[in-house]
């Protein structure tokens, strides 16, 4: 159970490091869905490449990574956001699945039962065996270890099942690196390619250019008609593949406090103020806030000069007792009571060493925390090597339990406390939530006038009341306008509701929010699973607002229209344009010109200039941004000759090589093959999921479910 315990701790960090890995070769839109569901089984969730997933399977292995999760962190619940991401990574886990399942089997390849040996147990251990079971310092991995777990867990139904989902990680992640073996060595880097990257890097550039932006060219000057979008559009389809998504209008009304439930809460504020005034002492303090404030009692003391600057005057004015407040907090939308609860002078940091004492059972924690007590009283030279071998606290212990300098309030109130009271140079004993600790009290910095305060807090939230009026509100206008014709209406003639209104232009299935809004992902579900085009939901509760939407538009999943993409088709031809007018006025004007100087001064622009431009570079100083084409035409272009106009993303060059000098940096031949190599491999890597994926059959119905 032991060993169970320390590879849980690791576990979390493992599936997020693989989770990672998986996500890095599933670029671009992961979740692809369709318009529509009519013809599959209620419980199919899915449809990859044919193969059929089912509701169970997928419930299964999400109960399955959520167990993992819960072992690791050692808790009962998850967050919102962590069960979000294990949905996520089991569908992303789920398509890897099948997807390179039929590449595997096509390929033939498999991993034996020998192999897994060796990867669990052998000379060439999986990296996550060497995550779970690795020494974190040295990274070697006790092979005792291993096989004490493997043995124990046939005796552990949880210890089993938390192995079966690693071995089959283990099983999927040396697969995938076999495929990738495969493509990888099917990528070559040959000599001749090296030799052409080396040539084209053996001369350094000097350049002097200039630039015509295409915005220098009104629009108003240029036309892009329909036929010529209409022609692109249909050379171009495959550019404008979409997902099926929703385009979703919709009105909210915020539950927001109203002036009464501030009034409320101010009322209380007030009556605790008096409450409060009565109790001094620390211990009921402390519960009286715990139970009634929305924060906890702080027992740490503050430095009188650093404290609040609205409370500066009270602290500095009052005594031991007095009360400030009931205060408006604005910035928490809170009401806030202040109760001075203790003022001494106290050490602003300390320096101690500790021992920390945790057995099984308290009896056992006291009698020997008592017989170090003993002995450390006598002798306390003897600290630093009982503590590196009785104390629990590893980080210290190493350390001969040396803790350093700490703030006042840094630790645990009783150890902190201990060494407060305590003299420099003694010998304490402290009872914490974490065990017993023997402290050894090594130096205090100087005594300050610090105090200790009791903050009542109680924010302004909406009341029942409140819910209940916003809630009519919303329905109220929802029984006014429960058509589209008249929700538009009521949008476009009441300027209070047009500021409620909202447009969510391309939600996706597989989105979990709508325009940010908490809580929204029942919206998503709505918009595909029972919304009418056209039709208003009923009032929907999202997070801190009423909702009322209606699906205005439905996009299904393939090639976008041609009036959906003229916009940027036509801001692209645009662009094409404007680039071919400049290209033939500087052409015109080059005609006439001897040196760039003058063309530059036809053109009205001014001459910049770079420097060791080489076939490597990835920029040209004062170029507008990446310029791959600027760079090819400088590489190849000769000494002291005005280019040809060279088109950008963004402008039209046109320079001239002023001077050449030999890279110092240039590779060798092997050298650059073993960089080209690298970067095959690294292809290989990160774009074949990717490009599989991409090519995949799948229909992701989880929507329906989730």
């Amino acid at each position: 159970m032991a060993t169970l315990e320390k590879i849980r701790n690791r576990a979390v960090l493992l599936i997020v490091v693989i989770g990672v890995a998986m996500a890095a070769f599933i670029l671009g839109d992961l979740f692809k869905s369709r318009s529509t569901f009519f013809g599959q089984s209620q419980r199919e969730v899915a449809d990859i490449n044919g193969h059929t997933v089912m509701i169970d399977e997928l419930q299964h292995k999400i109960q399955e990574l959520t167990e993992i999760y819960k072992q690791s962190q050692q808790t009962q619940s998850l967050d919102e956001q962590t069960t979000d991401m294990i949905h996520d990574q089991v569908w992303n886990n789920i398509q890897r699945e099948y997807i390179m399942g039929d590449e595997y089997d096509e390929l033939g390849l498999a991993v034996s039962e020998d192999e897994l040996f060796d990867l669990v147990q052998g000379d060439h251990l999986s990296p996550i065996v060497r995550q779970l079971f690795g020494n974190r310092q040295t990274g070697q991995v006790n092979k005792s270890a291993v096989l004490n777990f493997l043995k124990q867990k046939e005796n552990d139904p949880a210890a089993k099942a938390y192995w079966l989902y690693w071995e089959n990680e283990i099983v999927n992640q040396r697969l995938f690196e076999k495929y990738n073996t495969l493509i990888s060595k099917g990528l070559y880097a040959n000599s001749k390619e090296a030799e052409l990257v080396i040539d084209n890097s053996r001369k350094a550039k000097n350049i002097e250019f200039f630039s015509k932006p295409f915005s220098s060219v009104k629009d108003s000057t240029l036309k892009v008609s329909d036929s010529e979008i209409e022609t692109y559009y249909s050379a171009h389809k495959e550019e404008y593949k979409q997902d099926a998504s929703r385009k979703i209008e919709y009105v909210q009304f915020n539950i927001n406090a109203s002036e009464q439930d501030d009034a409320d809460v101010k009322e209380w504020a007030e009556k605790a103020a008096s409450e409060v005034k009565s109790i001094n002492d620390k211990e009921e303090i402390a519960r009286y806030v715990n139970l009634n404030s929305d924060s906890r009692f702080v027992d740490r003391y503050q430095d009188k000069d650093q404290v609040d600057a609205r409370l500066k005057d009270f602290v500095d004015e009052s005594k031991v007792g007095a009360v400030y407040g009931p205060y408006k907090d604005n910035t928490a939308d809170a009401w806030v009571v202040v109760k001075l609860v203790n003022e001494e002078m106290r050490p602003d940091s300390m320096q101690a060493s500790h021992i920390l004492i945790r057995e099984a059972t308290a009896e056992r924690t006291q009698e020997l925390a008592d017989s170090l007590y003993n002995v450390l009283k006598n002798n306390k030279s003897k600290f630093a090597e009982l503590a590196e071998q009785f104390s629990q606290d590893p980080g210290s212990a190493k350390k001969g339990g040396e803790l350093g300098w700490f703030q006042d309030g840094m630790m645990v109130p009783e150890f902190n406390e201990a060494c407060v009271n305590a003299k420099v140079g003694s010998i304490v004993e402290a009872t914490s939530t974490y065990g017993t600790h023997i402290i050894l009290v090594e130096d205090k910095s100087r005594n300050v006038d610090k105090v200790l305060l009791a903050k009542l807090q109680r924010n302004v939230e909406p009341s029942t009341e409140t819910y209940r009026n916003v809630y009519s509100e919303a329905s109220k206008f929802l029984g006014e306008n429960n058509t589209y014709e008249k929700f538009e209406k009521a949008i476009k003639d009441d300027p209070a509701i047009a500021k409620l209104h909202r447009t969510a232009n391309a939600v996706k299935s597989s989105d979990k929010q709508v325009n940010n809004m908490d809580n929204s992902r029942e919206l998503v579900r709505w918009a595909f699973n029972d919304a009418e085009l056209g039709k208003l939901s009923d009032v929907q509760e999202l997070g801190d607002r009423f909702v009322i939407a209606v699906v205005t538009e439905i996009r299904d999943k393939g090639i976008q229209p041609v009036e959906e993409v003229k916009g940027p088709i036509r801001a692209k031809l645009l662009k094409d344009k404007q680039a071919d007018y400049l290209i033939k006025e500087i052409n015109a004007a080059k005609a006439e010109s001897q040196t760039l100087s003058s063309l530059a001064q036809k053109e009205g622009v001014e001459i910049k200039a770079a420097s060791n431009i080489t076939f490597g570079s990835y920029y040209i100083q004062g170029a507008s941004g990446y310029v791959p084409a600027l760079i090819g035409a400088v590489v190849a272009a000769p000494v002291d000759e005005i280019s040809e106009p060279v088109k950008g993303e963004n402008a039209v060059y046109v320079f001239r090589v002023v001077s050449e000098e030999e890279n110092e940096s240039v590779p060798t031949l092997d050298q650059e093959k073993q960089q080209l190599a690298q970067g095959y491999s690294y292809r290989a890597n990160y774009q074949t999921f990717n490009a599989l994926k991409d090519k995949a059959d799948i229909e992701d119905s989880r929507v329906k479910f989730y």
